[in-house]
Order: structure tokens, then C-alpha cells, then sequence
């Protein structure tokens, strides 16, 4: 009798653990269905996001705009060299002479704040053996280089003469440039005008191929571009009608570019 009993028991625990057990499965597969019903609900937006990207269309278009431009400022550089037996006789003889060429810049219309000295030096001036092994110091060289930058074009050819007359013997350069704030001015022109030419280039392309622009994806400008003309010679001077060495500035060539990624849309039905 006894041991009926204890049979019952052990049974009646056996069916309580096996009711949890089934308890504990169902909820493991309820949770797990709606995890599964979570990342169902959630796979639709992630599949279109992808096709969205897969499928979007760019256009890459180039854009350019050129023009000319007169150049409104002017750099020149004169230069003193002076060769004697000692620096210091060198270095006298040359400071004498480039006051006076600073003098007369000065007289011929050059502003003080507009010349400065680019270039000072002093070397030994060595001669050497026939066989070249052996070099004997045979004086010194004083070199002193003056640079005149202005916006009055007008006076460069007399500010040459000056200069020279006054004992100037190099020119290292005349150089006709764009100030600053014009070449800003036209860099800010010309890139409005190479974007627009990008978007007529895009219009275009877009058009033939069925589709429209519909945004822009990315924009690259490039750098600003201007080609320094050298200094030309007028046939007015070149007759005698200006007074001096005949120079004149050219124009220059100026010009920007830019790179254009737009974004494309359906309009109609492709034409391939």
C-alpha cells in the first residue's frame, strides 16, 4: 500500500514538470515568432533602401567658361651689379648707384611704396688656372635688385628708360598680372559660368536619353586658371609715336572649369 502511494507521487511530479517544460517551449517558440515577425516587418524598407541605391542614376558632367581679361597691375625688376677689387669699394660704388636709380624712378612717377628690394648679395669673383685646379680672388660682386609693382600701366616704358639712364644695368623681367581683386572678381564670374555650362551639358544629355535632372549629387571646382601674356610691342611705338621703349600689356586668357555628378530621374520612356 505504501508503495502505491509513493508510486502516485512520483508520477503526479513526473506530469507537473512535464506540463513545465511544454510551458517553457511554447513560450520560447512564441518570442521566437515575433522576433521573426520583427525582422519580416523590417526586411521590406531594407530591400527598398537597397534597390534604391543600386538603382540611382548619375550623370558626370564637365563645365568650363573662358575669358579675356587686360591686366591692371605691372611688376618690373631692375637690377645694380657692381664688380670691384674689394667688397667694400664694390658695396659703396653699387649703393651709390642704386639710390640713383630710386631717385629717378621717383622723378619719372614711381611712388615710394611701390618699390622694395627683392634681391641683395655679395660674392667673390675667382679666376681660375687653365687647368682649373687653382682659383685666385680677383674682387667682388654687389648685386642689388629693385622691385617696382603699381597699377599705372601707363608709365612702364619711361620707368625703364629712367631706371637704366640712371645706371640700371639688368632687367630681370616685366610682368603684367591681375591684381587680386580681379582676378577674385572674375574667378567668382567664371564659375557661375562653367556650372551653368555643366547643367546646359546635362540638360542635354538627360534629354536625348529619356531622363531629367533632378538634383545634384556632387560639385568639384577646380582651380582658377590665368595665363600671363608677355609684354608686347605696339606698332604706334615701334613707329616713334610713344616716347621710350615700346611697351605695352596684353590680354590674358582667364578661365575655370568644374566637375558636376547631377542625379537623374525618369521623364519618358528610354530611347535604348
Amino acid at each position: 500500500m505504501e508503495s502505491t502511494r509513493h508510486y502516485k507521487v512520483l508520477l503526479a511530479a513526473a506530469v507537473l514538470v512535464a506540463g513545465f517544460i511544454a510551458a517553457a517551449i511554447a513560450a520560447g517558440n512564441l518570442a521566437s515568432s515575433e522576433a521573426s515577425a520583427q525582422v519580416s516587418a523590417a526586411d521590406p524598407a531594407e530591400v527598398i533602401a537597397g534597390a534604391s541605391k543600386s538603382t540611382e542614376r548619375t550623370l558626370s558632367v564637365s563645365g568650363a567658361a573662358t575669358a579675356k581679361a587686360q591686366p591692371n597691375k605691372v611688376q618690373l625688376a631692375f637690377a645694380v651689379d657692381t664688380v670691384k677689387d674689394t667688397a667694400k669699394a664694390a658695396l659703396d660704388v653699387n649703393a651709390g648707384t642704386t639710390n640713383a636709380v630710386l631717385d629717378a624712378l621717383e622723378a619719372a612717377g614711381v611712388k615710394r611704396n611701390e618699390t622694395s628690394t627683392s634681391d641683395f648679395n655679395i660674392n667673390p669673383v675667382y679666376e681660375y688656372s687653365p687647368r682649373g685646379n687653382v682659383q685666385n680672388l680677383t674682387g667682388y660682386t654687389v648685386t642689388n635688385s629693385i622691385l617696382v609693382s603699381s597699377y599705372n600701366l601707363n608709365d612702364t616704358s619711361k620707368w625703364i628708360d629712367a631706371a637704366v639712364g640712371a645706371g640700371a644695368n639688368r632687367i630681370n623681367g616685366v610682368n603684367f598680372q591681375l591684381s587680386d581683386e580681379k582676378a577674385a572678381e572674375l574667378r567668382n564670374s567664371l564659375i557661375v559660368s562653367a556650372i551653368r555650362d555643366a547643367r546646359n551639358k546635362a540638360d542635354l544629355a538627360a534629354d536625348a536619353t529619356g531622363t531629367k535632372v533632378t538634383g545634384v549629387k556632387s560639385l568639384a571646382i577646380n582651380d582658377f586658371v590665368h595665363y600671363p601674356s608677355p609684354y608686347a610691342y605696339s606698332s604706334e611705338a615701334r613707329f616713334g609715336v610713344i616716347d621710350g621703349s615700346p611697351i605695352i600689356a596684353a590680354s590674358q586668357d582667364v578661365s575655370a572649369s568644374v566637375n558636376v555628378v547631377y542625379l537623374l530621374g525618369y521623364s519618358r520612356g528610354l530611347l535604348f
